[in-house]
């Protein structure tokens, strides 16, 4: 009887660590891969993130290294496991998307392409986000590095009332740009350098000086490398990245 009794505690004991288990495994991650069509009847390639349930929904934009969009990969699966519907995608030219390659040129040059080509790309590549299932409309942020910075700047322009909060890792700025977030109160931003990429820090300080909400947070590192470089060399800002975007656009609930 005493054994019998061992047995059927020993087997509700077993019951209960694997419902805990299985309380506190992350969410499986659904991932597909998806097209959209842009200016010029150009095909560009995407790929999202689900937890599969309801929640906000982040765009993230790439490095210009050639990468592209594989570059997200862990944190958006990171993000996805914690209930956000993340979309990836690559510039005209980069990886699986078609379109010419952007060759470069003097800046002015450079961020007139990137405003007039990849920010209404950008905002194509919003829509794509914004209709998937699941995707709160009222919740939704962006993250860029490098020039994927200016890139989501371009789209928190277009989408004013929509994008809620930006994170930005190492990135290119101009007097537009500045001057919308300094009158745009309501958009939070997550601002993140390595001090000794001088000319981004310098541009990630005054976009976060100029921002005028008070949530706005300067992340400063040594030796961290640029863009989606540092998220392998500091092991602590993907969780940062996760709960800001979990704080802020938990805030930005109707």
């Amino acid at each position: 009887m005493c054994r019998k009794l061992l047995f059927i505690t020993l087997l509700i004991l077993l019951a209960t660590a694997s419902g805990v288990s299985k309380q506190t495994k992350p969410a499986a991650v659904q991932k597909k891969e998806l097209s959209f069509k842009v200016e010029g009847d150009v095909t560009l390639k995407a790929t999202l993130y689900s937890a599969g349930k309801p929640g906000p929904g982040i765009l993230l934009s790439h490095m210009c290294d050639g990468k592209g969009r594989e570059a997200w990969d862990d944190l958006a699966t990171r993000l996805a496991q914690s209930g956000f519907h993340v979309l990836t995608w690559n510039y005209r030219g980069i990886g699986d998307s078609e379109g010419e390659r952007f060759q470069g040129g003097n800046m002015q040059q450079v961020f007139e392409y990137w405003r007039t080509k990849w920010g209404a790309d950008a905002e194509a590549a919003f829509s794509l986000l914004e209709g998937q299932q699941g995707v709160d409309k009222a919740r939704i942020g962006a993250g860029g590095a490098s020039c994927g910075v200016y890139v989501s700047l371009l789209l928190a322009q277009r989408r004013s009332e929509q994008v809620k909060t930006l994170v930005l890792l190492a990135g290119p700025t101009d007097a537009e740009t500045k001057a919308f977030v300094e009158k745009h109160d309501s958009l939070s931003i997550l601002g993140v350098s390595s001090e000794e990429d001088r000319r981004s820090t310098s541009w990630t300080k005054d976009l976060v000086v100029a921002s005028k909400n008070p949530t706005s947070k300067l992340v400063l590192y040594q030796n961290a490398g640029h863009g989606t470089e540092m998220l392998a060399k500091e092991i602590e800002l993907a969780p940062m990245i996760i709960a800001w975007f979990r704080a802020s656009l938990e805030k930005a609930k109707p």
